[in-house]
């Protein structure tokens, strides 16, 4: 893929976000993400474009928190 991620494809990604998710370890939420201005969404996809064209993903990026969620009655 040569073409860089546009605003378009970033305003149809932030659509799709649920609402009332739990944040990952950056403590960012859905509804932030859904909120931002025009200059966060530019730098944003400013640090997409420039991930994707050095072939690098941040470590912080693929950090995640998973917390299980046991059932009433049932082994854990």
């Amino acid at each position: 893929m040569k073409i860089p991620f546009n605003a378009r494809e970033l305003e149809d990604a932030l659509k799709a976000l649920k609402d009332k998710k739990s944040p990952g370890p950056d403590k960012i939420t859905n509804e932030m993400l859904k909120h931002m201005g025009p200059k966060a969404k530019s730098k944003l996809i400013g640090l997409y474009n420039n991930s994707w064209k050095e072939g690098i993903v941040p470590k912080k990026w693929r950090e995640a928190v998973m917390v299980p969620i046991y059932k009433k009655g049932k082994e854990r």
